[in-house]
């Protein structure tokens, strides 16, 4: 079907052979468009004071100290990221074959500004602060904004078998075919945790990819913490996807822009935060993002917030390295135990060390464990 207007530079599905990169898959199957999730730009802000949506995600605490280990690396499945004095480049990159533009050229303008949200440069006295002190490894899989579901499975195979740990898919299709279905379920097995943007559409489920339940679908809200007009419904979690400003491959090199694709690496950024203070499987994440996030409709999930707003620091304080400290007194002690033994005696969300959505013994074990460390 065609797109609706603001995607008019794709206008049919067509029909492509699978990519060779994958050829266990090779065949001819339909290859729908995907284009990027995003609002046309609205100009250049004020930086830090312009970052609204750090505030309304509480992830302006989290530099008040370190986290135990480095951030992954953030597969930012894209139009390219340009080189930018305000992000840090991972070694790895990857282009389709075929295409004639290299992975820093971002013609579309999005991949760039992607990236910024997630993982710019935090106290280096220039532009804009991004989430998670990660590099980016640039997936190139649009030319001219233009790309195609295949594509994008290509991309995502490529980030399964090499580093990235985290990946952000802020684009958006009607549909989806096999290669991606498969691409999706070998991504899930390497424990890639998936993030996408919900899409643009106003429509009542995600578009694709976000509509696979192995990937984090990200709506988006104003500031006033309502949904966004243009943001498709039903959601996992909403995050800020209006009037974000970051990083963006042309001069003044920072821009404001509107879309559920800018509400999805504030996801990303705030996982590879949370992966830097330990190991996380995708159950453990979402549970932790769940239990954390700020519920802004009716109680539980609903259709217009998903679980709710996404909160950076208490994530990241959730799963922090130190969390046997539960009094938080900078040693861990019998008054720590004292404490988690009251959170498991009255069934306490707190008591969840393994982060698995239940109470039972393995979370005190696993208590003590670290208690002793």
């Amino acid at each position: 079907s065609p797109l609706p207007e603001g995607g008019s530079h794709i206008w049919r599905n067509w029909w492509r052979c699978a990519p060779e990169a994958v050829p266990a898959l090779a065949r001819v199957v339909p290859d729908p468009p995907v284009e990027p999730a995003m609002m046309p730009p609205t100009g250049p802000d004020p930086l830090w004071g312009a970052q609204w949506g750090l505030k309304a995600i509480d992830a302006d605490h989290l530099w008040q100290r370190q986290p135990a280990g480095a951030a992954p690396t953030i597969g930012v499945i894209d139009s390219g990221v340009a080189l930018h004095a305000d992000l840090i480049p991972a070694e790895r990159a990857f282009v389709i074959p075929g295409m004639t533009r290299g992975a820093g050229d971002d013609y579309c303008r999005h991949g760039t500004h992607v990236a910024g949200i997630a993982a710019a440069i935090s106290d280096n006295d220039i532009g804009v602060t991004g989430i998670a002190a990660s590099d980016v490894a640039s997936v190139k899989v649009l030319e001219f904004c233009f790309g195609t579901v295949s594509q994008m499975a290509e991309g995502l195979l490529w980030c399964a078998r090499t580093e990235a740990r985290v990946v952000n898919l802020s684009l958006q299709s009607h549909s989806t075919n096999d290669l991606m279905d498969a691409a999706v379920v070998e991504a899930h097995e390497q424990g890639v945790i998936m993030v996408a943007a919900a899409g643009n559409w106003r429509q009542p489920q995600p578009a694709w990819p976000g509509r696979y339940p192995e990937i984090i679908a990200v709506g988006a809200v104003d500031r006033d913490l309502t949904r966004a007009a243009f943001s498709n419904r039903s959601p996992e979690f909403v995050a800020p996807g209006v009037d974000i400003i970051s990083t963006y491959p042309e001069a003044p090199w920072y821009a404001a822009l509107d879309g559920t694709s800018m509400a999805a690496p504030h996801v990303a950024g705030v996982i590879a935060r949370m992966l830097a203070e330990r190991e996380l499987d995708g159950d453990q994440v979402r549970w932790a993002l769940r239990y954390t996030a700020l519920d802004l409709g009716a109680p539980g999930w609903d259709e217009e917030f998903g679980w709710g707003l996404v909160q950076a620091s208490p994530a990241a304080d959730l799963v922090r390295a130190d969390r046997a400290d539960v009094t938080r007194d900078g040693v861990r002690d019998a008054l720590d135990l004292l404490e988690f033994a009251l959170w498991y005696a009255n069934a306490d969300d707190r008591a969840d060390f393994t982060l698995n959505g239940a109470i039972d013994t393995a979370d005190m074990i696993l208590f003590q464990a670290e208690l002793g460390q």
